[in-house]
């Protein structure tokens, strides 16, 4: 009997990979990686370095299954034609439930293990002018909008079990600024002066650029005292501001962004929205 290409097929995003003498995780090495196994024996492995992809390869993929000769153990091994190390185009696989896999390469004895959750992944690229909302839908009733506001867009993450409460929390910090989660001109018009016109400059903070963002559909748990557990949240993402264009300074009159094009990488584990917790504690 053929192997139940189901358990393998899908969007599986990299948790961590553990190796003799170091762990190495999306936190640690500064990206996420997403393996894409598709139902016609076709895959792609991802890079983001924010919300740069790089594909590090593409190809052809194979299940075989096997076991020793009056053995009851079956061992399963993916095949991955063009993989980017050359050590590991077959790497054995293991499952901790449907939605946890471990790869790790046959070919030597210290290959890192790999482990990946199940997930959904999107990146996109889109521009509005000032007034204009935006919305992407995503996956199971999710989407990410920018609300148009009096000098710009409040980002926002949706659920539509939830109505309208914007999920989206930031882990990128203005300090005692504005709320990162807004894109106004006010925020861009000093390091706009200093930059050439029209675009963001790369002399001004970093999170003016770069806003990352995480979000939960279900709310944190409590304890016995009511506190809430520190749990991972199994939504993340990113929004890069590409460029924009602000409109010009008046006396009196507060600065606007005429245009915005940006860029946002979004991704969320599988199994958080309406259940009760994660396959594994990392993700």
């Amino acid at each position: 009997m053929p192997p139940d290409l189901t358990r393998f097929t899908g969007t599986w995003l990299w948790v961590e990979s553990q190796g003799l003498v170091a762990t190495s995780t999306p936190q640690v090495k500064g990206a996420s990686r997403t393996l894409q196994l598709q139902s016609d024996l076709t895959y792609e492995f991802h890079q983001y370095q924010g919300t740069r992809d790089s594909l590090l390869c593409k190809g052809i993929f194979s299940v075989g299954e096997s076991s020793e000769i009056g053995g009851s153990e079956v061992v399963t091994t993916l095949d991955f034609d063009g993989w980017y190390e050359t050590y590991e185009k077959r790497m054995l696989v293991s499952f901790e439930g449907p939605d946890t896999l471990d790869l790790v390469g046959v070919a030597c004895a210290s290959c890192p293990e790999h482990a990946f959750v199940r997930g959904r992944s999107a990146l996109f690229t889109a521009e509005v002018r000032r007034g204009q909302g935006y919305r992407r839908g995503l996956w199971d009733g999710l989407s990410f909008e920018l609300r148009p506001r009096d000098h710009g867009w409040e980002m926002t993450v949706l659920d539509s079990a939830r109505g309208t409460e914007n999920l989206a929390r930031i882990t990128t910090s203005a300090a005692s600024g504005p709320d990162p989660r807004l894109l106004e001109g006010a925020q861009f018009r000093e390091s706009s002066s200093r930059g050439a016109k029209g675009k963001a400059s790369k002399d001004g903070p970093a999170w003016l650029k770069v806003r990352r963002f995480q979000f939960s559909r279900v709310s944190a748990r409590k304890d016995a005292a009511g506190e809430g557990e520190d749990l991972d949240p199994p939504g993340h993402g990113t929004l890069t501001v590409e460029h924009l264009k602000l409109s010009k300074a008046s006396a009196g009159t507060p600065q606007e962004i005429e245009s915005i094009r940006f860029t946002t990488l979004i991704e969320e584990v599988r199994g958080w929205a309406g259940t009760a917790g994660t396959a594994r504690d990392s993700t």
